[in-house]
């Protein structure tokens, strides 16, 4: 059986094929494409050793309603032929807390939810809708990234020129398979204690407080350009980090994750630095190596850089639904 994920990130549209072999979901492609362009995607294929073995680029129809149907009729995507297509959907309704099979009159809710603003992303939509009426033969499949915050305090985000704004949760999928990737990596319960997340990227920093394998605190805001290399971020992170840890009566573990949060060893090694006083002791190796656990034995709170993509909970809740 061959399943394609695919989803939606802020300017770009990831898609992977696996094939199920002895309950075991194993990576045969992987696609990638930019589209910050408008006029004209850049597409690269990857093979399963994640070496690329095609990059192209693909001229759009800006005046077509849906400017991802041409992305579906290509041949780097139809030829794929799944027998099930799972997406990544943004969504306000918490109700949806579950992977739901996707079909036509669902798709028109969707729709319906964009124009009442209860749907996050409307390019999310406009790529399952293209893809859905591509592939007939397969059964498709949505999950829903909020579902992980249905039951979560949110903190209003204060941007760096001191405006106020109302925090949205997202990256759901995408915190979840961190906890899944988390097992590897410590020898305590993931269900039982408490993490911080924290998720840097060139322009948006999330922070989510977790407890009992769920959300419960989170905080968001969209970075300028020049955020990343202030020390008001880092100070910023750390107040947050406390504040939530104080909310949850103590952490276990801090998780950096996103582009900066990954790649930053300063970053993280300053807001560490800031949180020595509550006993974290992280080791300068291993975080100048971008290692995936970073603190040291002797340190109060585990500190870790996890690189996760919101498929591997996807590909979780799918087997469960099988």
């Amino acid at each position: 059986m061959l399943i394609l994920t695919v989803f939606h990130k802020k300017s770009s549209i990831v898609y992977s094929l696996y094939k199920t072999y002895q309950k075991k979901f194993v990576l045969q492609m992987r696609g990638l494409i930019d589209v910050s362009d408008s006029n004209e995607y850049s597409w690269e294929i990857f093979n399963s050793q994640h070496q690329k073995t095609h990059d192209s680029s693909l001229k759009i129809d800006v005046a077509h309603e849906n400017k991802y149907s041409k992305i579906a009729e290509h041949s780097f995507l139809n030829d794929l032929k799944p027998n099930i297509v799972i997406y990544k959907l943004s969504n306000h309704d918490t109700q949806n807390n579950d992977i739901l099979r996707l079909d036509t009159p669902l798709l028109n809710t969707l729709k319906q939810q964009i124009e009442e603003e209860r749907l996050i992303d409307k390019l999310e939509i406009d790529l399952a809708e293209a893809i859905f009426g591509k592939f007939t033969q397969a059964k498709h499949y949505a999950c829903f990234s909020n579902s992980f915050h249905a039951k979560t305090e949110v903190i209003n985000s204060i941007n760096f020129d001191n405006n106020t704004q109302a925090s949205t949760p997202s990256k759901g999928l995408l915190f979840s398979s961190i906890l899944l990737k988390l097992s590897d990596f410590t020898k305590q319960s993931i269900k039982k204690n408490k993490w911080i997340i924290v998720y840097v990227s060139k322009d948006e920093l999330c922070v989510n407080a977790i407890k009992d394998n769920s959300s419960k605190v989170y905080y968001n805001e969209y970075l300028n350009n020049d955020s990343v290399l202030q020390n008001e971020l880092t100070d910023r992170i750390t107040a947050l980090i406390y504040q939530l840890g104080t909310k949850l009566n103590g952490i276990s573990g801090i998780i950096f994750t996103g582009s900066v949060g990954l790649k930053s060893a300063k970053l993280r090694q300053s807001i560490c630095q800031n949180l020595e006083w509550v006993g974290i002791k992280i080791s300068n190796k291993l975080n100048l190596e971008n290692k995936s656990k970073i603190s040291k034995k002797s340190s109060n709170i585990e500190v870790f850089n996890i690189l996760a993509e919101p498929e591997t909970f996807m590909l979780k809740q799918l087997s469960e639904r099988l």
